[in-house]
């Protein structure tokens, strides 16, 4: 979440709640259909934000 903030630092609380709820939504949906390579959840906000 740091690196999307250090990029967009006016985000608005709405949208920095938004973007803290994707990854944990990645690894639910991930888990079930294989969205993006797990060695990669590590990085999400870096690769896939």
């Amino acid at each position: 979440m740091n690196v999307v903030l250090k990029y967009f630092p006016e985000l608005t609380e709405v949208q920095k709640s938004r973007f803290e709820k994707l990854a944990p939504l990645f690894e639910e949906w991930n888990n079930q259909i294989n969205v993006i390579s797990r060695k990669d959840m590590d990085q999400f906000y870096e690769r896939h934000a």
